[in-house]
């Protein structure tokens, strides 16, 4: 599917990084005072990726020497802005719950585990890839079903709009994220090759950050 105009310019982000968005923290949420932060955060390098293989979900893919050094680098960003999270929460995948556990200890918390924001296991990777891309939505494998997550996707995203919680962090991964995306935005699954044409996948430890506003139900990439 191809995005309509109005969907184009929902997906341009307003700051060009996260380092950019977080030097005006301050004054955003001075000029912002009702308005809520969902920050994602893609896991660090992990074994899987470095050697190129498919992690399963009954098997570890511990995160490398890099992305333990890129998770310790999170933390510390984390601190020095001074910036806390209401709930820290994580898919049930080693990778990323280890990327995110040093920043939730940092404020006394252990993360939250939503299995909802695993990645879609696709072996044989080069045959089901295209599958889940034509329609993740309608991908179904053992372990994973893409109606489910829609469904417990919307379910989440909800639950941020609704509950009085100011500030929430998501360790999750490339694909999850640019479908929490498009359910943010209510874009059809189906324009799942879309969105990744235009925003790519996430780096390791790239950080995606939305503002919510409640009084005018509106939310908004920053980043």
């Amino acid at each position: 599917g191809v995005f309509t105009e109005k969907e184009k310019a929902v997906l341009n982000p307003l700051y060009s990084s996260a380092e950019e968005f977080f030097g005006f923290l301050d004054k955003w949420l001075e000029s912002n005072p009702g308005a809520k932060l969902l920050v994602s955060v893609r896991h660090g390098e992990s074994a899987s990726n470095l050697f190129h293989y498919t992690q399963t979900y009954d098997s570890y893919s511990p995160l490398t020497f890099l992305g333990l050094r890129q998770r310790n680098a999170m933390r510390k960003f984390l601190k020095k802005l001074g910036i806390h999270f209401d709930r820290h929460i994580t898919s049930d995948l080693e990778r990323a719950y280890e990327t995110l556990k040093p920043s939730a200890k940092q404020e006394g918390k252990k993360p939250e585990i939503l299995r909802r924001f695993r990645e879609a296991l696709i072996i044989p990777f080069s045959q089901r890839l295209e599958q889940f891309k034509a329609d993740p939505e309608a991908f179904e494998m053992e372990g994973y079903s893409g109606k489910k997550v829609k469904k417990y996707l919307r379910l989440f995203i909800d639950e941020i709009m609704q509950r009085p919680d100011k500030k929430v962090i998501v360790a999750t991964h490339g694909m999850t994220l640019l479908l929490m995306l498009l359910e943010i935005f209510n874009i059809a699954y189906i324009k799942y090759n879309s969105i990744f044409a235009k925003l790519g996948n996430s780096p390791y430890l790239g950080i995606t950050v939305l503002s919510y506003e409640p009084k005018s139900n509106k939310w908004q990439l920053l980043v």
